[in-house]
């Protein structure tokens, strides 16, 4: 490994270790999180290093997710004509609990499952219960709903009720930009009170599809075996979520289906640390496109 590789690694933890910091509430400063690679006494917790204070924080965390929470689970499940979900906070690591009623006596009953201090618990209302909003989310995955949906050229992303927002939610994707797409849908499901749509556009959804066959091989014209092909469409979204793959042992890494578009090719050694080539196709309608990529060894 070269010295602006290893720099180049050592940035990337960095930018991880503030995002995932930022993401939890915790101290997200630069300085402080580069100080911590440095420390020789740092702890470190899911790769992050942290001070000695931070670490026992996050242990604390840890354990409500893992001890409290299943507990007010299980409580909640037996009230489910009230019970609305729990949530974890991930910053204060408290737990948050929705009921539709009798609030105060659901709040004493959970405490009273553990000891003083253990457990913070803050109860919210909600105006759905949990067996409601299974109920309404059901009825958006029937076939003759996806059937309608299909209709209208959306692509049923995914979607499930939702806690912390007591309502359902639905992702489609649609070919070009439509206003009307997410308010025809709730009206369709008469979800006006619970369903929120959301839309995504993805041009890729009008493009026809082809095939793709991408030869590694090094200076010499020798397959090579165990690198990763990692394909950057032209067109946002093409490929979706398939767009690498490792060369067999003839070397080669292959598509039977995928967006006829252009594609940008990068090859990548061992754990994605070395790109090894790059080149650049286009892959015809209905056809297979091939293409030799020389890589350094």
């Amino acid at each position: 490994m070269t010295l602006d590789e290893a720099r180049e690694i050592d940035e990337r933890e960095i930018g991880q270790a503030i995002a995932f910091r930022r993401s939890v509430g915790m101290l997200a400063d630069e300085g402080w999180v580069r100080s911590l690679q440095m420390n020789p006494v740092a702890e470190e917790r899911n790769g992050i290093r942290m001070s000695g204070p931070e670490a026992s924080e996050f242990d604390r965390r840890i354990h409500t997710q893992l001890d409290v929470a299943p507990a007010v689970q299980a409580y909640g499940e037996q009230h489910p004509d009230e019970w609305a979900g729990a949530w974890i906070d991930p910053i204060a690591g408290g737990v948050n609990v929705r009921f539709t009623g009798h609030l105060e006596e659901h709040r004493q009953a959970i405490l009273a499952l553990f000891g003083p201090g253990v457990a913070t618990i803050q109860v919210h209302e909600a105006r759905w219960t949990t067996a409601q909003l299974d109920a309404f989310n059901a009825t958006i995955w029937t076939p003759a709903n996806l059937r309608w949906i299909k209709d209208l050229d959306a692509q049923v992303l995914g979607g499930g009720a939702r806690v912390v927002e007591n309502d359902v939610t639905l992702t489609v994707a649609i070919p070009a930009p439509d206003d009307r797409v997410a308010a025809r849908i709730v009206k369709r499901l008469d979800g006006a009170d619970w369903l929120s749509v959301e839309v995504k556009v993805n041009p890729s959804l009008a493009l026809p599809f082809g095939a793709l066959s991408v030869k590694v091989v090094d200076a010499e014209g020798r397959h090579v075996v165990g690198v990763t092909c990692e394909l950057v469409p032209d067109v946002a979204g093409a490929g979706g979520d398939d767009t690498v793959r490792d060369s067999d042992e003839s070397g080669t890494c292959r598509w039977e289906r995928l967006h006829a578009t252009s594609y940008a090719i990068d090859i990548w050694g061992r754990f994605r640390q070395d790109r090894l080539g790059s080149g650049r196709v286009r892959v015809p309608t209905e056809a297979t496109a091939l293409i030799t990529v020389t890589v350094r060894r």
